[in-house]
């Protein structure tokens, strides 16, 4: 290995050497936070949802695993045939895709679109409650 005493010490090496040193920011891992607030619209048939109200919550997800939930919407819907459609904010970057957790009581959304997220910038719709324990991750 090559040493020069007085070499190190010149601002110009120290600084090429930083820089050389550091990862290509497209291999950092993108924060990717919890999305903004999805915008619920409730429709009186498409779907079986009983008259009552739906909560809802998202999750972004990235190459890195899953985010916290945003905050929680609520739509009322009339029934017996009443849907939801969800639209997702606009996504980050990193984003790869959203999962959507609902239910009819508040604070106790559950998975509804399955193991596979939803597109970034696709809406999904909810034609009937899934029930189950699969909740948002509390943390990430």
């Amino acid at each position: 290995m090559w040493t020069n005493p007085t070499t190190p010490n010149r601002p110009d090496f120290v600084s090429f050497l930083q820089n050389d040193m550091q990862s290509p920011a497209s291999a950092l891992p993108v924060n990717v936070t919890a999305p903004a607030i999805p915008v619920l619209t409730g429709a009186t048939t498409g779907g079986s949802l009983p008259t009552g109200t739906v909560y809802v919550t998202l999750t972004n997800t990235s190459a890195y695993g899953e985010t916290t939930a945003s905050p929680e919407a609520s739509v009322a819907v009339t029934g017996p045939t009443g849907q939801v459609s969800v639209t997702p904010p606009a996504a980050q970057a990193g984003v790869t895709g959203y999962r959507v957790y609902a239910s009819n009581a508040s604070g106790t959304e559950v998975l509804q679109s399955g193991a596979t997220p939803v597109l970034p910038g696709q809406a999904y719709v909810i034609t009937s409650l899934v029930t189950g324990t699969a909740s948002a991750p509390a943390t990430n």
